[in-house]
């Protein structure tokens, strides 16, 4: 019925519904996926509402307070009926509808693969001879969690992410250097190294921001983000650590980038390169430039 309810649009019904349920006897009755799978439709019609975020929100927040921890379910079950992966789909919905509290809560209830291994491996204790079916399980499982599109991975980015967007950019360069650290080659190693570049030059670590966005020079110099990453980085080089032959090279290629010289774009390379040749006492170079 709760499901029915949110279904037809009416998220306020589902809730009372539900909060029923939670609250009576029936809750005994109800296998636990029955019930989680009441509240993500609950959680999808939250994290929908365009209109009124912040109340919905505070009201998404003080409903799972209340509720979430009597519903008993295993990590297995968590990946077996997709819960995992719709919880990731409405956090991410959430953080576009600018709910960012409740999504960082949908990402902390994602189930790491690691658990669900561990949850499958003790069920062989259960058998002399553990079946093959739950075998195979387990080894997927376990070949699931380096796998590049792993929910593990996806689920960081993101909320490596929502940190950024929350302006808490150290927690967003401790997930993006984990990231960087744990999965190194990766299919996603430019937004690793991206992501790390621009927390730690938001908070000023002008020694981080140098590791890791010419460590993404090196890696990917002609990728969408270098223009970006070498942005970051020249005033760091140029006033911090007058590093001016690295910035000739790097303000080089933005310029190369943006041929026209009417270009906007390349205003901060055009200083860069000026500056550097005059610091280096070479004024007839730095003239055009500057």
């Amino acid at each position: 019925r709760a499901i029915c309810a949110v279904k037809t649009g009416d998220v306020e019904k589902g809730e009372i519904i539900m909060g029923q349920i939670f609250g009576s006897s029936a809750i005994n009755r109800t296998p636990p996926e029955v019930l989680y799978k009441g509240l993500l439709s609950i959680i999808e019609g939250w994290v929908a509402d365009q209109e009124t975020p912040d109340v919905t929100q505070e009201k998404a927040n003080k409903f799972l307070d209340e509720h979430l921890g009597k519903v008993v379910i295993t990590p297995y079950d968590m990946a077996k009926y997709n819960f995992n992966g719709r919880l990731l789909g409405f956090a991410r919905t959430a953080m576009e509808n600018k709910m960012y509290a409740l999504a960082a809560r949908l990402f902390s209830m994602i189930v790491p693969t690691g658990d669900i291994v561990e949850d499958l491996t003790s069920r062989t204790a259960n058998y002399p001879v553990p079946p093959q079916r739950l075998l195979d399980e387990i080894n997927k499982y376990k070949s699931s969690i380096n796998a590049e599109d792993s929910i593990d991975v996806v689920t960081q980015i993101n909320l490596a992410l929502l940190y950024e967007t929350m302006r808490n950019y150290r927690a967003g360069f401790v997930l993006y250097e984990f990231l960087e650290n744990q999965h190194n080659p990766h299919k996603y190693q430019p937004e690793f190294l991206f992501g790390a570049t621009r927390c730690s030059a938001a908070v000023q670590d002008f020694d981080a921001a140098t590791v890791y966005g010419l460590r993404f020079l090196e890696k990917y110099p002609d990728h969408e983000y270098a223009g970006a990453v070498s942005e970051l980085l020249l005033p760091n080089l140029f006033f911090v650590m007058r590093d001016y032959d690295r910035c000739l090279e790097i303000a080089g290629k933005i310029r190369a980038r943006f041929p026209d010289p009417k270009d906007p774009k390349g205003d901060v390379a055009d200083f860069v390169v000026g500056g550097s040749y005059f610091y280096q006492g070479k004024f007839d170079e730095a003239q055009p430039a500057i």
